[in-house]
Order: C-alpha cells, then sequence, then structure tokens
C-alpha cells in the first residue's frame, strides 16, 4: 500500500508537519513506527515492501491490487506442478483441487499479504530439499537454501529453516 508507493518513489520513512511538531504522538499512521528524527517507517517484514514496490514501479497502482491474485494463481500453480512431480498425475489433480477450493487460501489470495508469498517460498524450498535429496544434485540444496532465505523476508518464521541453509 502506501509504504509500497513510498519505496517507489525513493521514500522510505514518512512523515507530516504534525509529526514534526508534536514529536509522533497521535499522528504516526497505523502499521508504522515512529523514529528519533519525527519521522516513521513501516513495521512490517521488508519482502512485503518489495514486492509491492515492484509491482507499482511495473504496472502503477494496479500492481498493488493484482499482485495478491497473481501470487495466489502462482501458488496453486507451484503446488500442482510439484505434487505431480513427485507423486503423479493424479495426486497432482487432487492436490490442485484442494488447494483452489481452500476458501482461506483464496480469502488470502484476495488482496497483497505476506502469508501466501511466504507459502510459495517455503513449498518450493521444500520441493528443493526433496529433489536434493533423491539426486543429490548440488544445485537443488542451493535452491532450497535460496527460497528457505527469501521466505524470512516475509516472515520471521522462516528462521526455523536456518539449519537447512548452514548445511549446504
Amino acid at each position: 500500500g502506501v509504504s509500497s508507493e513510498h519505496l517507489a518513489k525513493g521514500m522510505y520513512g514518512f512523515t507530516n508537519e504534525f509529526m514534526q511538531r508534536f514529536h509522533g504522538g497521535p499522528f504516526i499512521p497505523n502499521q508504522w513506527v515512529g523514529t528519533i528524527h519525527d519521522t516513521s517507517i513501516p513495521f512490517s517484514q521488508p519482502g512485503i515492501v518489495l514486492v509491492g514496490a515492484a509491482s507499482y514501479l511495473l504496472v502503477g497502482s494496479v500492481g498493488l491490487i493484482l499482485v495478491g491474485p497473481v501470487i495466489t494463481i502462482l501458488l496453486f500453480i507451484a503446488s500442482e506442478r510439484i505434487s505431480t512431480s513427485l507423486f503423479g498425475p493424479i495426486p497432482g489433480l487432487v492436490t490442485l483441487i484442494l488447494v483452489v477450493t481452500n476458501g482461506m487460501i483464496l480469502w488470502n489470495g484476495s488482496g497483497l499479504q505476506n502469508d501466501l508469498i511466504f507459502t510459495l517460498f517455503q513449498v518450493l524450498g521444500f520441493y528443493c530439499l526433496v529433489k536434493f535429496f533423491q539426486g543429490q544434485h548440488k544445485k537443488h540444496i542451493l535452491f532450497a537454501s535460496v527460497f528457505f532465505a527469501g521466505s524470512v523476508l516475509f516472515r520471521v518464521t522462516g528462521i526455523i529453516f536456518f539449519p537447512i541453509e548452514l548445511i549446504s
């Protein structure tokens, strides 16, 4: 939203004359944190702001509306392709039906939220990890590490997989 637009325009902080006159106080927007310089910065993980800023730069304000559904569709495609690759076509179809009919995924995917992006990175990371254990290709453990590290940009709970990154 606003933090993505500010980042796309080269401004990370936010200020107004009331914040400067009264040193923050009640004039700090919601989901922002005040600094000692009478400005405020986004109170969220940096990944969601970066994705929003990139979509804002590429498409404009419409990009902020469409990036959530696009990531949801990417999650649907990734889950079906991964399931088909690992287990065959019938489990892939069942996975696709179960994921597409899940109301929580559709509800979260209607807007730009970090849940589905985090899930997409985690699913891709686990897929690369499984492929590494199946074939022992070094590139799969590298990709798994990249996806797990990328998920930390969207949620701090992704740090649980830090030992996997140390192994690689």
